[in-house]
């Protein structure tokens, strides 16, 4: 199923792909509720079953819905992985590592650090405030297909990147700032009146997401471009963001504050990166212009 997803987001179908997500998403839930509806009813449990069930045929309903026709085992056997693709794939497997560290290494160290009630409490304010990243993963998504189309027909595409790092920003910056306005409310619609401790932290944990998010999307941008230092960059942000926690854990706020530093940081040297990237760039275009033959 995912490499069915790869096939059509290197299409750049976009419904078919968005499509896709929302078939798998509406049959588990449909499923699930009423396979647990029924265990219910018949006071029967196995509830862990029934949602293992729900994801089982999510999955087999999505991939009828997205799949293309295969090549045969002949074609296969004369395909050869180019060395580019490998690299590629590896390089990519060693980002996902780094967004792992990003992503777990403050629940772990929270949990290692404080109390089970603390633990629990920060691993509910977490699950509000990675939303931003979750929200603007589609841009990511897309982001790769499109700068590669642009760079193979030669057109320009720094504007691109501009575009995608502003639209992952506004909607960063509104649900950082509703978050803000509506702490309490998010929370007690969420989790209840018992977690209410923790809401004036939520706006930071989401304006900490926020940073990284803008931020993935530089790596992804210059992954289509085959430069990998940015991605080199952000692993070495989580080893960062994973030691401020260590040695800075007084408080929850303080595990926050250390994930707004490690991360806006991190967005900061990506954009530092990218100007001289671009500076660079521009010098060598001045220079092939002047070094053309002149009749």
């Amino acid at each position: 199923m995912s490499v069915q997803r790869g096939i059509q987001l290197g299409k750049q179908n976009v419904l078919k792909l968005s499509l896709s997500y929302l078939v798998e998403m509406v049959t588990r839930v449909v499923i699930t509720v009423l396979l647990v509806a029924i265990l219910c009813y018949l006071e029967l449990g196995f509830y862990t079953l029934a949602v293992s069930i729900g994801f089982l045929l999510s999955f087999i309903a999505t991939h009828f819905y997205i799949k293309e026709s295969y090549v045969s085992s002949q074609e296969l056997s004369h395909f050869t992985w180019p060395k580019e693709i490998i690299v590629f794939i590896a390089l990519t497997g060693l980002y996902e590592f780094g967004q792992i560290i990003i992503n777990n290494c403050d629940l772990i160290l929270v949990k290692h650090f404080f109390e089970s009630k603390s633990a629990g409490l920060y691993a509910s304010l977490s699950l509000i405030g990675r939303m931003v990243f979750f929200a603007t993963w589609s841009v990511v998504g897309l982001l790769i297909p499109h700068v590669i189309e642009q760079k193979q027909k030669g057109k320009a595409y720094n504007k691109i990147l501009i575009g995608a790092v502003s639209f992952v920003g506004a909607i960063g910056g509104g649900i950082t700032l509703s978050c803000f306005l509506l702490d309490e409310i998010i929370i007690q619609v969420a989790f209840g009146e018992a977690y209410l401790s923790i809401s004036p932290l939520l706006w930071k944990y989401a304006l900490a997401t926020s940073f990284f998010a803008c931020a993935n999307v530089f790596a992804y941008f210059y992954m289509a471009l085959d430069q990998y230092i940015p991605v080199v960059l952000t692993i070495v942000a989580g080893m960062i963001q994973a030691l401020l926690i260590y040695f800075n854990h007084n408080s929850l706020e303080n595990v926050v504050w250390m994930q707004i530093l490690a991360m806006s940081g991190l967005f900061i040297v990506l954009n530092i990166y990218h100007i001289i990237q671009f500076i660079l760039n521009e010098k060598i275009k001045i220079s092939h212009r002047y070094s053309l033959p002149t009749r």
